[in-house]
């Protein structure tokens, strides 16, 4: 939301207010499923906004991309036919770094709004480097519980960067509900595969929604690991999931020598190192014990 054409305010908090002033607003567009908002910050440049929330800034939305894909990606078993999935294509800067990867051969990439999409492309090219229109690249335009019920396809590693249970029913055919949605997602998967996903604030006071959907993961799959990254953007400390039926993964045990032979150093990452990747696996010891004794799904979901 902007205020006085000055300031764009953070929506995202209930009992808090942020706001960033604006250098230059860019776009301020209504699509059929959004509110699409584009600015130019005087702190963190290029921005975007989507129903108010704050999305991605182009001087740190480099985190959060990298702890959203590459965990992931250097944990994964290598095949000859690598296929990833990314539900929630959005500004595309998921895509860039899965690009990284020359083995990977195919990358199935949803997003249910075309015309937000369209924005991103015209006039967020610094975050997306142009990603979309990589031949490996298939960008498919539907809601993403409708593609899963509709495909056969298996898939090496899932990213999805749509945690909101509103959010994946928008145009969809039938709704899906939270836990059903990431049924699919696991029968997707293939054996070995791996869920990536971002899920909310996980700071040492706000943290519950992350520990809910922590302990809905628990019940689908096999392991799952919790890791969180400061995002200045956001102002607090960002959480994600990892979440696979591999009884062998455990990405704290990677060492240096596996990171370095896994990763290739033309990748140029500015945040995940191998000292950092087991760093952000580390999460308070009263958040573990609140995880194991509250049943917080069913009071959140």
């Amino acid at each position: 939301m902007l205020l006085r054409q000055e300031w764009a305010e953070d929506a995202y908090c209930t009992n808090e207010i942020i706001r960033h002033r604006v250098k230059e607003v860019i776009v301020q567009e209504q699509t059929p499923f959004q509110k699409i908002e584009i600015y130019d910050l005087f702190d963190y440049g290029l921005c975007l906004f989507i129903d108010g929330i704050p999305q991605s800034a182009v001087k740190d939305e480099w985190i959060y991309h990298e702890c959203l894909v590459h965990p992931a990606m250097v944990c994964s078993q290598r095949t000859d036919h690598f296929r990833i999935l990314v539900l929630g294509a959005g500004e595309g800067a998921s895509l860039r770094e899965l690009l990284k990867y020359e083995f990977i051969k195919n990358i199935d990439a949803i997003d249910v709004d075309r015309q937000a999409v369209q924005l991103f492309q015209n006039h967020l090219k610094e975050m997306h480097h142009n990603s979309y229109n990589h031949p490996k690249v298939h960008l498919q335009f539907k809601n993403a519980g409708d593609f899963l019920k509709g495909t056969d396809n298996q898939y090496d590693v899932i990213i999805s960067d749509i945690t909101d249970v509103n959010f994946f029913n928008l145009g969809a055919v039938e709704a899906h509900k939270q836990a059903d949605f990431y049924e699919l997602i696991k029968r997707r998967l293939k054996s070995n595969g791996i869920l990536a996903m971002h899920s909310s604030e996980l700071t040492e006071i706000h943290y519950h929604k992350h520990l809910a959907m922590s302990k809905l993961m628990q019940n689908i799959f096999t392991k799952v690991f919790s890791y969180r990254a400061y995002i200045p953007f956001f102002e607090c400390s960002w959480g994600f999931l990892l979440a696979t039926n591999n009884q062998h993964l455990n990405p704290v045990d990677m060492t240096e020598g596996q990171f370095k032979k896994l990763m290739n150093s033309k990748m140029d990452l500015k945040f995940i190192t191998p000292r950092n990747l087991r760093s952000i696996f580390t999460v308070p010891n009263f958040q573990n014990k609140s995880l194991e004794s509250a049943s917080y799904v069913r009071d959140l979901f």
